[in-house]
């Protein structure tokens, strides 16, 4: 069966910024954005994580907003539930010099068919203040560890190998937290025990260190099974 193309949308303009709250107190920028070819009433709110190519539309939106002194890039300078638009708008030009580019930022859908570097190695890795495991992207080495970027809200983590294991190693037996606790029943056993079905992006799941320690010894990585996002 050929794999299923992820659908791609075209960004008409970013209206509205706002700062949500991640995983461990972590937070994130995530953008009201508007689509070609969709209505108004179809914005749509984006995490930062899933912009791709160029930034042209949010360099559009923080030129002609106001966030005052603040740097958006320094989340530590804001505070949850803030919200920024766009001034009142005018007629203005923009000039995107970039060669042979398109001005045009792409987003892909997210979705269990997404998949931006299917080489890179992606790896439940260990956040040592609540022991567990979270998915993340391997960026690059440092000596025998890694820099590991983590889905959820794109912080960065040196790891050691030991405390990291390969997405795609996940088992149908594997026992996993799922952040969404939104579930459907699949059967309901003769012994009153109620089997659950569901289906979950990798983002929103965990693994405990007590699960890790007892079954995933058979696991281990070496550093040649690891791919880098950079060289």
């Amino acid at each position: 069966m050929p794999a299923c193309k992820p659908e791609e949308f075209f960004v008409d303009k970013v209206i509205k910024a706002r700062v949500a709250p991640g995983a461990r107190g972590k937070k994130y920028w995530e953008f009201e954005t508007l689509w070609k070819g969709y209505l108004a009433t179809e914005a749509t709110w984006i995490p930062q994580k899933n912009f791709q190519g160029d930034k042209w539309a949010l360099k559009v939106f923080w030129e002609r907003s106001d966030v005052g002194n603040r740097d958006p890039s320094k989340l530590n300078q804001f505070e949850v539930g803030e919200i920024f638009q766009l001034r009142e708008e005018v007629a203005v030009g923009f000039n995107c010099p970039a060669a042979n580019k398109s001005s045009k930022p792409r987003i892909q859908k997210p979705g269990p068919g997404r998949s931006s570097a299917a080489l890179v190695s992606k790896v439940f890795a260990l956040w040592p203040d609540d022991n567990l495991y979270y998915p993340g992207i391997v960026q690059r080495r440092l000596g025998d560890k890694y820099v590991v970027r983590f889905m959820e809200d794109d912080s960065e983590l040196v790891v050691n190998l030991e405390h990291m294991h390969l997405c795609a190693k996940l088992r149908p037996s594997d026992r996993i937290v799922v952040t969404d606790d939104m579930n459907t029943v699949s059967m309901i056993g003769e012994d009153g025990t109620i089997v659950l079905k569901k289906r979950v992006k990798v983002e929103d799941v965990k693994l405990s260190t007590a699960e890790v320690d007892k079954y995933w010894q058979d696991r281990l990585l070496s550093h040649h099974d690891i791919i880098c996002a950079q060289s």
